[in-house]
């Protein structure tokens, strides 16, 4: 069979992948050398296999969003084999898709688990920048082994670079031309590289290395330092790799429908990891080709797209200088989109933007009697993408030895600023800094300069479009989202003639601080932080006894979008304010944080996706749990979808709104309490403006004016009813009769079972433990949460934070974002933390369960909270000896019944009476 020629592949392949192959063959027609020619085939199949893996996991969860959202997507899928037989054309394709799906899936799974250490280690950015979960299943493996062993970044940095350096001297052989410069045998060397010491490999071709860092003038030719410090060649180097923030990924993804019309929607930008949106990226509809050219006139790069300038509103007015507002719910264009649309109509103007007929419209003049035009060389370093993606440095050293063909310095063009000399420095760095992250820095910036538009030189101009583009889209909102800044506070609230005193408060939403409890933190990069007041409620439906999905997806974009907005609100000083404290601590948490492993054996499992069913079974006798349970639709109680926002119905439902409440303010002083009090009224009027608050209140002792429905379904077993039985003992005695109980007595036991939540967006809680070892539910009303843990501590562990919360950095922490008709529950002693975006305020509903099977582990959470009490943010005693005390007593009954079983058996007894005792010294000792 003869070798395809130019012509076949031309046939074969779309013409993106015909230049990709034309220029491959031209690298390889320059090589003399036959390793090198062999090396430029392994660059390229690398490359090719990273996309593969990338539409593979791209399937992957494509196809978790399809059995999620399409029950006939569900249904059809288990009739494709038998379809298939058949002939069928679409079910082959189907099952094509599957089939990458599972690959991804697969895939995936086995990767997870290192690239979550990894990034735990070495930091999230790192992970998504080098692109290793594209790098396969060995790698990575090898890959979470190397970091676990060498957590700190800088250490592993420096003994990467040695190995990099060594293997560059060694084969004299160029790295290759990528943006992840580390080799598998790299970091099996890196693993096996004891402390700070010298490195000795032991074989036939061994060889030592000093652990010292690299320097500048210890790089052969060819070679610099990326920005996380790792040696690789000087065209990775000089070019500025896309790695989309959270706030960017999260708009995107969020994006209206394309099949809208083009009049009222902005088609979303997507970009592949690691590409580069170059200046020129978006093209005309009209253009031919599937994916834009580059600015040159070269090799298009396929991994770039964008929509056509012409799917923007080009007939909206200029925009003004004021800052951008949100979108109006008559659907008025934002500031910013006018803004955008005015950009985009000059864009159009551009060579790059030509018409499929090669015919541009004439640029208009500069105007020299207007302004006088600046020469500079600050866009001489800017990047033309080659068929590799990879671009060739300014300041590059020239490389000794002929390895692949790479862009010459004629190819890149000059590219001199002319921007007028009037035109903001401040301007021009930020419009440059965005081409790094592809996000607005500073939206308010744009438009507060938005007038020397016009006086940018066509380079800047490109990439102000770019900027002002992925600006907008930050501010697209998912669509279940409400965007109402009009609502306004009740101004005639129901009252009630009863007033309750709170019998107590909940303190800081982190444990008090000791002696010992300082912390120092280094300087922290900011990040973008897309923002506007929202509303997030799950619809009306009917209570479907249904298996939740784990968004790891979304999870992460969320994770990464408070840690964006973390990033901005902290200070570099030290903590002065609750609030300060509050981000530092919550930034620190959150960096170390990964996601649950949610599927395999009970062993490995660190949190439940249960039905209700499910979770009721999960629940039953003796059945211990190593994370928690989410469930969903297990709420008996609806909102009634007429009377608006669940919030709004809550402050309806509260009644007389003169009564206080304890609120947690950021803004308080450290030296004094973390909470004040506010009138219901005051707190009323501000959750109901549904503003960002730069203030955000958190309550955490609200009262529960909903009816006892709110309690999940899952919960009623008898197993999860001795706090109930606790309640009835302590109120009614030796009467069986119903409770006469005075009001504070009934509802400290009634608060005890349930309550509220209620916090504007930001609102952060520290790592604690709920008081007196009582096991906890929470069910999502309105609004995201952030809910994460410690999974599995050990004792060791366990005690080490328990002597000082806020300073304990060990341990495995885990999330999940809880969403609107979610629940959420966990044992006693779990250490658990919760975090919110700004741009969402949260009600949720929760309450404590005592189990008659968790007895030894209710006692003994019970004691180590009265020998470490800053663990809780709740006071335990004087209530926690009146808990030990009752659930004696009923242990002893129980066991007088003959139901000893239920309890444990006679061991798990005798242990329960052994720890009473120790609680009974303990508390002796503290009074």
């Amino acid at each position: 069979m003869e070798p395809p020629t130019q012509g076949n592949n031309e046939l074969d392949f779309d013409p993106n992948h015909a230049c990709e192959i034309q220029a491959f063959r031209n690298s390889l027609h320059s090589m003399n050398n036959e390793a090198d020619k062999f090396q430029a085939c392994i660059e390229m199949r690398d490359e090719l296999l990273s996309r593969q893996t990338k539409l593979e996991w791209l399937c992957a969860s494509v196809e978790e969003v399809m059995l999620a959202e399409c029950a006939q997507y569900k249904k059809e899928r288990s009739c494709w084999s038998t379809q298939s037989n058949n002939g069928d054309a679409d079910t082959k394709r189907w099952e094509r898709f599957v089939g990458a799906a599972k690959n991804g899936g697969e895939l995936r799974k086995q990767c997870l688990a290192p690239l979550t250490k990894a990034s735990g280690c070495w930091g999230i950015e790192k992970v998504q920048h080098y692109g290793w979960a594209y790098a396969g299943e060995k790698y990575c493996k090898v890959l979470g082994t190397a970091a676990s062993r060498i957590p700190d970044w800088e250490e592993a940095s420096v003994k990467l670079n040695r190995l990099i350096l060594r293997r560059i001297s060694a084969y004299w052989r160029s790295l290759i031309l990528s943006v992840n410069p580390i080799d598998l045998i790299d970091l099996e060397n890196l693993k096996k590289w004891p402390g700070k010491n010298e490195f000795e490999k032991k074989s036939t071709k061994g060889f030592r290395l000093q652990y010292q860092p690299v320097s500048h003038s210890d790089l052969p030719n060819g070679y610099s330092f990326d920005q996380y410090g790792l040696i690789v060649s000087v065209e990775v180097a000089g070019e500025p790799q896309l790695t989309l923030t959270a706030g960017a990924q999260y708009a995107m993804a969020q994006a209206e429908s394309p099949n809208r019309p083009t009049s009222d929607h902005v088609a979303p930008v997507i970009v592949a990891p690691n590409s580069t949106l170059s200046p020129g990226a978006a093209v005309d509809s009209s253009t031919p080709s599937s994916s834009p050219a580059s600015p040159d006139g070269g090799t298009p790069d396929s991994r770039i797209y964008s929509p056509p300038f012409s799917s923007l509103s080009a007939t909206l007015p200029p925009v003004d200088d004021a800052v951008p507002s949100a979108a109006s719910e008559t659907g008025e264009p934002t500031r910013l989109t006018r803004f955008v649309s005015t950009m985009l109509d000059a864009i159009s103007l551009l060579p790059s933007a030509s018409t499929s007929n090669d015919t541009a419209p004439a640029i208009p003049e500069y105007n020299a009697g207007r302004d006088t035009p600046r020469k500079s060389d600050r866009l001489r370093s800017a990047p033309i993408p080659s068929y590799t993606g990879s671009t060739l440095s300014a300041v590059a050293k020239p490389i000794a030895r002929k390895c692949l063909t790479r862009p010459t310095a004629a190819s890149r063009g000059n590219h001199v600023c002319t921007c007028s000399h009037t035109v903001a420095s401040e301007l021009l760095s930020a419009i440059e800094r965005s081409q790094q992250t592809c996000i607005a820095k500073d939206d308010t910036m744009a438009v507060k300069y938005g007038a020397q538009r016009n006086l940018l030189c066509m380079e800047h101009l490109k990439m102000y479009a770019n900027w002002a583009t992925i600006s907008m889209l930050l501010h697209q909102h998912p669509k279940n989202t409400i965007i109402d800044p009009t609502l306004v506070p009740n101004p005639h609230p129901t009252s009630d003639s009863k007033d309750f005193t709170p019998i107590r408060k909940r303190r800081l939403s982190l444990p008090e601080l000791g002696p010992d409890c300082k912390r120092a933190f280094g300087k922290v990069p900011r990040r973008d932080e897309p923002g506007t007041a929202s509303i997030e409620v799950r619809p009306a439906e009917d209570c479907v006894d249904e298996r939740p999905i784990h968004d790891a997806v979304g999870d992460a974009l969320f994770r990464e979008r408070v840690l964006a907005q973390l990033e901005q609100m902290i200070k570099q000083r030290s903590p002065k304010t609750w609030g300060e404290l509050n981000n530092k601590v919550m930034y620190d948490l959150l960096s170390r944080s990964s996601q649950p492993v949610t599927a395999g054996s009970d062993d490995q499992m660190e949190a439940y996706y249960l039905t209700g069913e499910e979770a009721a079974t999960r629940l039953a006798c003796h059945t211990v749990l190593n994370g928690p349970i989410m469930t969903t639709n297990q709420q008996q109680f609806k909102w009634d979808q007429r009377k608006g926002r669940p919030i709004e119905q809550l402050f309806r439902r509260i009644g007389n709104l003169n009564r206080t409440v304890s609120v947690q303010k950021p803004s308080l002083d450290l030296k004094g309490p973390s909470y004040t009090e506010m009138r219901l009224i005051a707190i009323q009027d501000l959750f109901l403006k549904n503003t960002i608050s730069d203030d955000p209140l958190n309550i955490l002792d609200l009262r529960n004016p909903l009816p006892r429905s709110i309690l999940p379904n899952f919960l009623i077993g008898e197993d999860c009813q001795l706090l109930s039985r606790v309640r009835d003992t302590v109120l009614g005695g030796a009467t069986a009769e119903r409770c006469i109980a005075s009001v504070t007595e009934w509802n400290k036991w009634k608060d005890d079972e349930d309550w509220v939540l209620l916090a504007q967006g930001g609102a952060q809680t520290l790592t604690h433990q709920d008081s007196c070892g009582k096991d906890t539910w929470l069910t999502a009303q309105e609004g995201p949460l952030g809910f994460g843990w410690m999974s599995r501590p050990t004792e060791e562990e366990r005690r080490t934070w328990s002597a000082c919360p806020n300073g304990f950095t060990e341990g495995k922490l885990r999330y999940v974002i809880l969403k609107p008709g979610q629940t959420i529950y966990f044992e006693a002693g779990t250490i658990h933390f919760v975090f919110r975006v700004v741009q969402h305020q949260t009600l949720f509903t929760g309450g404590h369960i005592l189990r008659w099977s968790r007895v030894v582990s209710f006692m003994e959470t019970v004691l180590n909270q009265l020998k470490f009490p800053d663990t809780t943010n709740e006071d335990i005693l004087p209530w926690a000896p009146v808990y030990v005390e009752t659930v004696a007593q009923l242990v002893l009954d129980q066991r007088s019944l003959g139901r000893a079983e239920e309890l444990g058996g006679e061991e798990a007894i005798a242990r329960f009476f052994n720890l009473k005792k120790e609680f009974e010294q303990e508390l002796l000792h503290t009074r």
